[in-house]
């Protein structure tokens, strides 16, 4: 949860307390605890700002920490930037303002994902597992790096195929394959939105197994429940088999810069050259849901009262070597269900 501090009730603060002998940490440290010990994090979006600043009031005395407070509520992204600049001053090991609605693992809330709607149906993030990074300098894993990357992309050059494997992260996957366990290891995927989205497919390729469940890290808008980070699960299903009878649907959506397509490899529900649908990808996003109302048609149409094959229960996504994880991961989100988060598409 970040920028929950209105300008106004930071100006408001200006005058509370005299200094008290309180530091700037202690200061600083009462600010990112406000959000947990005040409880706003439990209230309705709209009153949080005035039940921090209700909490902070009496307790906040340091006049350099009530400056900080009053130049959060004027920076455009909340106070993030300062508040971090002055935790990490004063040494602190964790600022809750920072982290909450964050994975564990980035106590700072440095992790940037891309952002999805409210209205978009996520996963709630799994407590466990190995956390994998992508940002444009490097792919690291639990912490550490396992690869450079130039601009988001292998310094090998073939990053535009996302069927690539990058040998670093190949073996990193190699040796922790939970040999010896029964159920599936989570690897949660952060991957930076400017991050070509080849170069995710070259990781999630490089980590596929059957002993490791992949979700990509996402975050949502917030809908009131204070917790707006999630993931999308990743190939969860078992591919088709091409020489299956009757043959599979295999069906597609492939996203270029201005189009998007919908079709089936085998063609039964449409081809590249002639889809069941191609549209322009609007930057409006009205695209998506044309794209959840076709796959909800094939679904109905191909399964309405039946049981569904597993492998059928997945679409492939195929993207332009030009677009981002940004531009990919509204459309991962997109396939899994309907416009209202209940009824299966290819989840």
């Amino acid at each position: 949860m970040r920028g929950i501090l209105p300008i106004g009730c930071a100006l408001a603060l200006l005058g509370c307390g005299k200094a008290g002998g309180q530091s700037f940490h202690d200061g600083v440290d009462l600010i990112c605890r406000a959000d947990v010990e005040s409880s706003a994090v439990h209230a309705h979006p709209a009153d949080r700002g005035r039940i921090v600043s209700e909490w902070l009031a009496p307790r906040l005395k340091n006049a350099r920490a009530r400056t900080l407070l009053v130049d959060m509520g004027k920076t455009a992204d909340g106070g993030v930037a300062v508040l971090r600049a002055a935790a990490r001053e004063v040494g602190l090991d964790r600022c809750e303002h920072l982290a909450q609605g964050h994975l564990p693992e980035d106590p700072w809330g440095e992790l940037r994902v891309p952002r999805l709607p409210t209205s978009m149906r996520i996963e709630p993030a799994p407590a466990t597992g190995s956390l994998v990074t992508i940002t444009s300098s490097a792919v690291a894993a639990d912490g550490a790096s396992l690869v450079a990357l130039v601009d988001g992309r292998p310094a090998g050059g073939h990053a535009d195929d996302g069927e690539a494997l990058i040998p670093e992260v190949q073996a990193w996957a190699t040796a922790h394959d939970g040999a010896g366990t029964t159920d599936a290891t989570w690897v949660r995927i952060a991957a930076a939105p400017e991050v070509p989205a080849a170069t995710l497919a070259s990781v999630v390729a490089s980590l596929r197994s059957p002993a490791r469940q992949l979700a990509l890290v996402v975050e949502r808008d917030d809908d009131g429940t204070g917790e707006p980070i999630g993931v999308i699960p990743l190939a969860s299903s078992p591919a088709a088999d091409p020489l299956a009878d009757p043959p599979p649907l295999q069906m597609f959506v492939a996203i270029t810069p201005d189009q998007v397509i919908v079709a089936s490899l085998l063609g039964q529900e449409g081809t590249m050259a002639a889809p069941l649908m191609r549209t322009a990808r609007d930057p409006a996003g009205d695209w998506l849901s044309r794209v959840r109302t076709i796959l909800g048609e094939v679904a109905k149409r191909r399964w309405a009262g039946k049981t569904r094959p597993e492998a059928e229960r997945r679409v492939m996504i195929l993207v332009a070597p030009a677009l981002t994880v940004g531009d990919a991961a509204p459309l991962l989100a997109a396939v899994r269900y309907d416009g209202d988060g209940r009824d299966e598409l290819f989840p």
